[in-house]
């Protein structure tokens, strides 16, 4: 019974010797062979020591480097791609006309040029432009020989341009670009081009400073009309504009002369109203009621004047204007002293040496102030200012008042 149960613990026991005796023999012949390795010298070292050559180390091959792993290891971004260009037009700048085809050099109409309704401008902003003008003698022809077209263009835009340009720095602000179309021949009205707004602005936006609108026709430029912008602030906490901006330019220095239809003589002149004192922000813009009387002398001698009342004696006149514009007042003269036929016409003008005085002020009275406007006749035509005067005025500068219309400048 005890020799049954101790045979398999014998078998067991065999067995476990047997494997710890194998595993020590192959552990052995491990160690051998390591010995045996590292005591044989290698092939390689036989071969250099039988040639004496040293022994040759390949190269490895360069690694490329990912610039944007560069980047990113490095914490910076990865290269942007380039702003796409600026967009460039074509236009007329370099376009030669045939200027030698009209009778005289293009010129800007000054009573359109100073209607204040072709002038668009915010007191508030700044923002200025001009939506129409007239000109006279455009060249019809370009130097090649074709034919000037104003009212359409090819890919080269407009002809006509207007630049503003601040005289303190000699730099273009912005540059209008106009249509033509035709008025009472040789003038032609320009109309302004403000589509699309990338390549045709639709204002100028004006500080307080010096300015000239410079005209051209392709390549040529053939007018300069210089004007200012002056600031007034108003440094009450309360006020609801802290400053305005208020245009000054001819129309504070000229006046001019015309005839009705039935040859009347008629005074034209330019009011203008400047003033912080607004309701709001949304109305610098109001009316305001002026006072005025126009009386015409002829060597000394009152010869008519701009109204008279029921006994034959001259009396005020009034005349509303807009704050920070310029409105024209178009006022036929009266025979003095009183006379049946009640309007001087241009048959009344003898020759001589003539002075308009115009008396304004403020409705109540205030800021009087009295203007005055020399000019001569003779042979019964009025004489033009030597600003008028082609063969005293160089084109550029010229004023342009065309057959009907006789500038008169203020003293």
């Amino acid at each position: 019974m005890h020799l049954q149960l101790f045979k398999p613990i014998l078998f067991a026991g065999l067995c476990l010797l047997s494997t710890t005796a194998f595993a020590q023999l192959n552990l052995n012949k491990t160690k051998e062979l390591l010995k045996d390795k590292k005591e044989q010298p290698s092939s390689r070292n036989n071969e250099t020591k039988a040639t004496g050559e040293k022994p040759t180390t390949a190269t490895p091959a360069p690694r490329q480097e990912d610039p944007k792993a560069r980047h990113d290891a490095m914490g910076s971004k990865a290269p942007e791609k380039p702003a796409p260009a600026a967009k460039t037009y074509p236009d007329n700048s370099t376009t030669e006309m045939d200027l030698s085809a009209e009778p005289f050099p293009p010129s800007v109409d000054m009573a359109s040029l100073l209607a204040e309704g072709y002038w668009y401008f915010n007191a508030a902003t700044g923002e200025m432009k001009i939506n129409r003008v007239q000109i006279g003698f455009l060249p019809q022809k370009l130097k090649d020989g074709s034919a000037a077209d104003y009212t359409s263009w090819s890919s080269k835009g407009p002809l006509v341009r207007i630049e503003v340009v601040d005289l303190s720095t000699n730099t273009v602000n912005t540059t209008f670009h106009y249509s033509a179309q035709v008025a009472t021949l040789p003038f032609y009205e320009l109309v302004l081009k403000d589509v699309p707004a990338d390549r045709y602005p639709s204002y100028a936006k004006l500080t307080e400073g010096s300015y000239a609108l410079r005209f051209y026709v392709g390549m040529h430029h053939f007018h300069t009309h210089p004007f200012r912008v002056e600031k007034m602030s108003n440094s009450d906490p309360y006020a609801p504009l802290k400053a305005l901006y208020f245009l000054r330019g001819a129309w504070d220095e000229w006046a001019y002369i015309d005839f009705s239809d039935d040859q009347n003589f008629v005074f034209n002149y330019y009011f203008t109203h400047r003033s912080m004192d607004v309701e709001n922000q949304s109305r610098w813009d109001f009316s305001f009621q002026q006072r005025f009387f126009i009386k015409l002398f002829r060597d000394g001698k009152l010869i008519a004047v701009s109204k008279l009342n029921g006994e034959g004696e001259y009396d005020i006149d009034q005349f509303a204007v807009t704050n920070a514009k310029w409105e024209l007042l178009s006022k036929a003269l009266m025979i003095y002293p009183k006379n049946p036929k009640d309007f001087l016409t241009k048959a009344d003008l003898k020759d001589g040496n003539y002075q308009v005085e115009l008396e304004h002020s403020d409705k109540d009275g205030k800021n009087k102030q009295v203007l005055k406007y020399p000019f001569t006749v003779k042979n019964n035509t009025i004489l033009p200012h030597e600003k008028a005067d082609r063969s005293k005025t160089d084109p550029i500068n010229l004023l342009e008042q065309g057959r009907d219309k006789h500038f008169i400048k203020k003293l």
